[in-house]
């Protein structure tokens, strides 16, 4: 059974468009999200749930955040969302760190996507 994939940038989706022709070409289980497609659900007061277009993010296996730019807020409650569901992180650095980087540079994303193999 392949893993879960979910793929996430700060703006449209239309900007993940090659990922989706290469996912289905690989036979990938890849859903590409914008932050606008999350809904966050309190449950039981302190306890939440984080939806990505109707889907739970919980059932997931692995999340790569593609650039975060001004949805620094949301990308804060989506690490700490996987944190807290042990989804793994694809770029250590959101995975790690406290303070969420802004983002970085797409020659570096896409150097750190081929070193961990996706």
């Amino acid at each position: 059974m392949s893993k879960k994939i979910l793929i996430v940038t700060g703006g449209p989706v239309s900007k993940l468009d090659l990922f989706n022709l290469r996912a289905k070409e690989l036979n990938m289980n890849v859903h590409v999200a914008s932050f606008y497609d999350f809904t966050f659900f309190l449950k039981n007061g302190m306890k939440y749930s984080l939806k990505v277009g109707g889907r739970e993010v919980k059932n997931f296996d692995i999340i790569y955040i593609r650039v975060i730019g001004k949805r620094l807020e949301e990308a804060s409650i989506l690490v700490e969302y996987a944190k807290e569901n042990k989804l793994r992180l694809v770029d250590k650095i959101y995975q790690e760190a406290e303070l969420i980087p802004s983002t970085i540079l797409k020659t570096q994303e896409m150097k750190k996507l081929l070193y961990a193999g996706v």
